[in-house]
């Protein structure tokens, strides 16, 4: 009842009693009011009174050395401690406060909670299998991220900030990595999460339906699609049919072997020893000769070519009888 009353007494009596010299005579000997609210926010690695509770009265002294008293470490950044009355007490009579000058009023605890931001595990796989989605961004593949290094939850005493990875997006990357995910506050890094990955894809992918020898011009029939783990793969797989039909196989591929572009070219339209003709443009002027390939070419290929006069050129296929020379 004594403290219910001296709870209501400060909120008759708080303010005016900051201009008079005495306190009113029912306050007995209190001389100070704390008054604790539900939750409170610092900034510190340590917590005092006065950054917890409202302290008013009559006896600035008092007053003051309430403000600056103790209560003990900060929880870290992002994190919540518990202070009760009696902890407030107890620290009163290491400090040498008289318990009966002071009273404590509002909530019976307070929520001391400490600026921060946490950045937990799940954050970091969720960035860094983000991008692994990117490297494959547009290919239809099934992948596998086993994390080998994660690191702990850590809190950071800033809370606005974002999380990156730093190393740029590697196209179809696999296999076994390291990344770096890094806190950025604009464009200063305040912490780095070192992770390592080890990265599994697969994707349905062409290979041979039976033994195809070198030369052979590919057609449907001799493909067909499985899914095939493609870890460690350096070659451009192929993926569709409009990417090989058609196209001629530089080397034999056996039956079930993987078909990549490095397997495949353009059927030349030029070959060497062909009889074609010479185009030369320049300023408008179109002018044809007669002339000679040194070399096989697709559409589009640079070959070397000889006019009627034995002269040897460079120029550009432009169809199965034609080269343009370049000026």
């Amino acid at each position: 009842m004594k403290y219910l009353i001296l709870a209501l007494t400060i909120l008759l009596f708080a303010v005016p009693a900051a201009a008079q010299q005495q306190p009113p005579a029912d306050l007995g000997a209190v001389r100070a009011f704390v008054y604790l609210g539900g939750t409170a926010t610092v900034s510190g690695a340590q917590i005092k009174l006065g950054q917890v509770a409202d302290i008013n009265g009559f006896d600035e002294d008092l007053i003051n050395r309430l403000e600056q008293m103790p209560l003990g470490q900060a929880p870290l950044p992002g994190q919540t401690r518990t202070i009760e009355r009696n902890d407030i007490r107890r620290q009163m009579a290491t400090w040498r406060i008289d318990a009966v000058r002071v009273a404590i009023a509002g909530e019976p605890a307070v929520t001391v909670k400490r600026k921060g931001r946490s950045v937990t595990s799940g954050e970091i796989t969720s960035l860094v299998e983000q991008w692994v989605t990117d490297s494959w961004r547009d290919r239809n593949v099934r992948t596998d991220v086993v994390f080998t290094r994660l690191p702990d939850e850590l809190t950071l005493k800033e809370e606005d900030f974002t999380l990156s990875v730093l190393d740029p997006v590697r196209p179809q990357a696999s296999g076994a990595m390291a990344l770096s995910v890094a806190a950025l506050d604009g464009d200063r890094v305040l912490a780095r999460f070192p992770v390592s990955i080890r990265l599994r894809v697969w994707q349905e992918v062409a290979v041979a339906a039976a033994d195809l020898k070198r030369g052979k011009i590919v057609s449907e029939d001799d493909i067909l699609f499985s899914e095939r783990e493609l870890t460690g793969n350096r070659s451009q797989t192929i993926s569709s049919v409009d990417q090989l039909v058609d196209k001629r196989l530089r080397r034999r591929v056996r039956a079930g072997d993987l078909l990549t572009a490095g397997h495949l070219e353009n059927p030349p339209l030029v070959e060497r020893g062909d009889k074609i003709i010479l185009i030369v443009e320049y300023n408008g002027i179109r002018i044809g000769c007669a002339g000679k390939a040194w070399q096989k070419g697709g559409l589009g290929d640079r070959i070397l070519v000889s006019t009627q006069y034995g002269k040897k050129l460079t120029g550009v296929v432009k169809d199965g009888r034609t080269v343009v020379i370049a000026p």
